[in-house]
This record gives structure tokens, sequence and C-alpha cells, in this order.
């Protein structure tokens, strides 16, 4: 098999993947860049100033005592000043990521299907409230809890490693294990109603 061929098998394999995942890049950029370019900064979204609190394992821990040990040192990661722009683009490509998974973990044959998920993945709500509160760690603690079940599906012995994924995205927002939970339904009643289909074309 050529390169040529190779391209082409992966083309055809992940598809619907793609699609999903360049859906919401462009319905998140269509529906989110007048609010990327408008937003005020709010008393959330206001973090750190040029000589205002370090940066330290103090601050950084600042979360603990809610079980978002992590969220602070995510978030620090972006540096104290923070761009809507520059954020909501982070934002929109972690959902695509997402979206990208998903579509995978649901293994979605139909390009329309994907572009549905797409779109009701970067519509959601919380979406716009990543970016109006400069926040990366909320779609990278959703984008890790769907790391988990993907994870969780394609190794045989993944269940430690989706353990680990899980458990740093609980530590950066712990009410997000509602993600892989929902995820992990929605899974398991997609793989029940492909073998209730073969057993009824069987008959």
């Amino acid at each position: 098999m050529n390169n040529e061929d190779k391209i082409v098998l992966w083309n055809e394999k992940n598809r619907t993947k793609m699609i999903a995942f360049f859906t919401s890049i462009i319905a998140g950029f269509l529906t989110y860049l007048f609010l990327m370019t408008n937003l005020m900064s709010n008393s959330d979204s206001i973090m750190l100033y040029s000589g205002g609190t370090k940066f330290d394992i103090q601050t950084a821990f600042s979360g603990a005592s809610t079980g978002r040990w992590l969220f602070t040192i995510v978030e620090g990661l972006v540096s104290p000043y923070k761009s809507p722009l520059l954020i909501g683009t982070i934002d929109i490509t972690l959902t695509a990521f997402t979206s990208y998974l998903c579509a995978d973990v649901l293994k979605i044959k139909k390009d329309i299907n994907a572009i549905i998920l797409g779109l009701i993945l970067i519509s959601f709500p919380s979406v716009m409230s990543y970016i109006s509160f400069y926040s990366i760690a909320f779609p990278v603690s959703v984008l890790m809890a769907v790391t988990s079940v993907w994870v969780l599906q394609r190794k045989e012995k993944g269940l430690r490693y989706a353990w680990i994924i899980l458990g740093l995205s609980l530590a950066i927002f712990p009410t997000n294990i509602s993600c892989a939970l929902v995820l992990i339904v929605y899974t398991l009643l997609v793989e029940l109603s492909l073998e209730c289909g073969k057993e009824f074309l069987k008959k």
C-alpha cells in the first residue's frame, strides 16, 4: 500500500470525526467572534495584573478546598494576561477536539450526524461561559473526561489510564464526571442498538 492509498484510507476512516471537528471550529468562530472581540472584563475574569499577586505554590493550589486543586495550575498556563480573542480561540479548538473524540466514541458514520454533534457541542451555553470568564481550565477538563472514555473504549487494559485521566479532569472541575458518565451511557445505548439490529436482521 503506497502513501496515497494510506491517505485515502485514513480520510475514509476519519471522515465523520474530521467533519465534527471542523464543524465545531467554523460554527464556534461564527457564534462567538462578536463576543471574543467585544467582551468587557468582569470580576471573575480579572485575575492577575502587573505588580499584583504572584503565581506561587499557594496561589496554584488555592482551589484545593473545593476539590479543584489543578484548576489554577491549568489557568496559569495561559499567563496572567488574558485576551478574550486568544482564550476564545483556544476554547473553540479544545471543544473541536472534544467533538472529534465524541464522534469516534459514538461510532458516528453519517456526515449529517457528525455535523449535528459538532454544532451541539460548540453551541452549548457552557462554551460561552468559558470565553466570558477567560477560562481554558473548563474545556480542558471536559476534553480530558471525554478522553478517558475514549481510552477506556479503545485499549484492552485502558481502565487504569482512563481512571488517571478522569482523575486529573475531576481535579480541575469535579462536576465534569457527568460528561464521562453520560458518554458511557450513550456508548452502551449505541452498542446495544447495534447488537439488537444485528439480531433483528438475522431473524
